[in-house]
């Protein structure tokens, strides 16, 4: 099965993850390092079937960090990035 093919829901409802991939690529062509590594974070995460409370849990990042992480209104940490991998594999 493809990535764009996965599909995840939260909330009843419903976001394609091939959205999340054409967005990933208009922004690696012109974004920002924190666009960037936003979209890797919040792909890796749906891909491994990861809530933003499971990898909380797993990594020890609160979940509003998550957050501003996947909305890219901040960068991580060295620390957080060790943490994340360790997780979710390269990002």
């Amino acid at each position: 099965m493809s990535l764009g093919a996965i599909i995840c829901s939260r909330g009843g409802g419903f976001a394609r993850m091939d959205r999340l991939e054409q967005a990933s690529a208009a922004i690696s062509e012109g974004g920002g390092q924190a666009e960037n590594f936003a979209l890797r974070l919040k792909l890796k995460r749906i891909k491994a079937g990861l809530r933003q409370f499971d990898v909380s849990r797993k990594t020890g990042i609160p979940e509003w960090r998550l957050t501003k992480l996947e909305t890219a209104r901040a960068l991580p940490k060295g620390q957080e990035i060790e943490k994340l991998r360790a997780v979710l594999g390269e990002l």
